[in-house]
């Protein structure tokens, strides 16, 4: 959460960047982000691409108006522990054992109500990818 308060103040600074940047984070893990600059792209792959998947299209135009900071990587272990203080599984025990209520979705349940967990299905079944960083947050 903190890290992505500092992405969002790099990203209304900085104009155009070519070098990656380097976060470093509480301990020793580091965070490296590189530069995405505004344009347009297209997103999705043709109907007539062989292997192509269902969720694959359709071809979209996307403008990305504004540039911003993007991990090079996927998130590490390390750089989970470092932010969240805690690995993923201590994360996920936390969210199960958690009985606090929230609206989400327009009605007051828990996080792991409205991600349908259940101790017999540790695999959430999300709404919405959108709404992934707001039940986990």
């Amino acid at each position: 959460m903190r890290i992505a308060f500092a992405i969002l103040a790099l990203t209304a600074t900085c104009a155009t960047v070519a070098a990656p940047l380097t976060v470093h984070l509480p301990g020793a893990a580091a965070l490296e982000l590189v530069w995405i600059s505004a344009g347009t792209f297209v997103m999705g792959s043709p109907s007539t691409e062989p292997g192509r998947q269902p969720d694959e299209g359709p071809l979209t135009t996307v403008t990305l108006t504004k540039g911003f900071w993007l991990g090079r990587t996927h998130v590490t272990v390390g750089q989970w522990k470092s932010v969240m203080s805690t690995d993923v599984r201590g994360q996920l025990a936390k969210l199960m054992n958690d009985d606090e209520r929230h609206e989400i979705a327009g009605k007051l349940q828990t996080r792991r109500e409205y991600m349908r967990f259940s101790p017999a299905r540790w695999t959430p079944i999300w709404p919405t990818k959108r709404t992934i960083c707001r039940c986990i947050s």
